[in-house]
Order: structure tokens, then sequence, then C-alpha cells
């Protein structure tokens, strides 16, 4: 396998999307879970040390754990998002006037610039404290099915920055009780303000921050969690998808730099 497998044969960024399609024809496969091209490309890409933390080891050995953290003997697991989305099926009808093909746009989007890892097994959850009931959903379902953030990587990010703040309660924060749970994960980056640096900065997010530090929205959508997605607003949407499209492709150059 290539020493950079983001990068095709010709030396351009794979589309995953397109890539796991080719392989699977007339199926309904899902790169986060198929494709091996992807699984080596976390695998190499966040084998690293976060800011003043150790190396978190990685191995890609068995499908069923996706990818293993070896550098403890917690046998904590993590899998794979593709974060970058056009929300075909909430906003099918903006989706389908977009400029240009909408596979021309999930192209881009399934980038490697477009993806990330969190916790993936329910059984890794620690009890928390703040919520004492909390869900027993991964990071990935929770941020897709509560309507407050509906897929949305920035409100994702936002809630990543209000857990760091120790803010976990799920009225002022929609994944706060999830994010508690996998404590664990977002501890091996620290805690408070310079946990959440280090943690965007180890996962190339700092494009989405601005000076403060502070979560930037994509277009011209508010950062709330309320009414997350533009369901009424045509341009608003296109603005948002091009933000998004911008950071895929600036987090692209970062991490190609980085290897």
């Amino acid at each position: 396998m290539s020493e950079a497998p983001w990068l095709s044969p010709d030396g351009g960024l794979r589309c995953f999307n397109c890539e796991t399609k080719a392989a699977h024809p007339g199926r309904d496969k899902d790169p986060d879970g198929v494709n091996p091209h992807l699984r080596e490309a976390h695998r190499l890409l966040w084998s690293k040390a976060p800011r003043d933390g150790q190396v978190i080891g990685l191995s890609a050995s068995r499908w069923s754990d996706y990818l293993r953290v070896t550098s403890t003997d917690d046998g904590w697991t993590l899998g794979s998002d593709n974060f970058a989305t056009i929300h075909f099926n909430a906003l099918r009808g903006f989706a389908d006037a977009l400029d240009g093909a909408v596979d021309g746009h999930l192209c881009q989007l399934c980038t490697i610039g477009g993806y990330i890892v969190f916790p993936n097994q329910l059984a890794q959850q620690r009890p928390t404290i703040t919520n004492r009931t909390a869900r027993r959903w991964s990071i990935n379902q929770d941020r897709g099915m509560d309507g407050r953030i509906s897929d949305r990587f920035d409100l994702t990010l936002e809630a990543i920055r209000l857990f760091y703040e120790g803010i976990v309660h799920r009225d002022e924060n929609p994944i706060g009780d999830v994010l508690e749970a996998y404590r664990w994960w977002f501890d091996l980056f620290g805690r408070g303000a310079d946990g959440f640096l280090a943690y965007a900065d180890f996962f190339f997010l700092t494009p989405m921050l601005d000076d403060s530090g502070r979560v930037k929205p994509f277009g011209s959508l508010a950062l709330a969690f309320d009414h997350a997605l533009p369901r009424d607003d045509e341009a608003a949407y296109r603005a948002y998808i091009g933000d998004q499209l911008a950071f895929v492709g600036r987090r692209n150059e970062i991490l190609q730099r980085s290897r």
C-alpha cells in the first residue's frame, strides 16, 4: 500500500466514496467501514503525539476493531467518520440544485480532508459525573441524530470546545453527555482551553478557529444549537457548502504538508 494512502496512483487525492463504489458496484458500501486505503490513512496520520503528550499508537490488524489504540492497555478502538456532507437526505432539494453534479461535491468532500476518527464502541463509555444517564450512543451517532447539530461539523466542534470548558449538560451542549462518557479520549489531548487547542491542532482543524481559538461557523449560519440546517434558505445552504468545501481543501493541504 502507498506510503501516502490518501493519494491515488496518479498522485491526486483519493475520493474514498468513488473508489468504494467502484470496488463494490451495485452495493451501498460505506468507505468508513470497508475502504482499506482510508483506514491506513487514518492509522498513519493519527499515530503521533498530541501537544505535550505521548504518541498515540494505532494498529489496523483487525477490521472488527477498525483501529485499536496500542499505546494503552485499555482496549480502546476508533472508527472513521466522514464529517463533510451536503445533507442530501435532509435537504435533497437544495443538494440537487447545487452547481455541478452532486457527485462532484461528494468527490471533494470524500477526500482525506473530510474524515476524522472518534471512539467507536459503546463498551468504551465511562461513567459520567454531570449526566448520570448518559445515552448509549457513539459520538458519530449522536452528532448525526441530534437535531440541534444535524451532522454539522462546525456545531460538532463547538460542542467539543464547550466540553473542554466543562459545559456538558445537554441543555447547553446537545452531545455533552456522550462526549463526557468518552472523556478518556479527549483527555489524551489535555483539559480546558489548552486541551481543546491541542485537539484541534492534532487533527488539523485550526482553520476552523478564529484568532481567539473560537469556532467559526460555516457560511452565514449561526453557531447556535437551534434549527441547525437552513431548510428555507438556499443561499445560506450554498454559502455553508462553499465554506465546508474550502475547509476540506485547506485541511487537505495541511495534511499533505505534515507527512
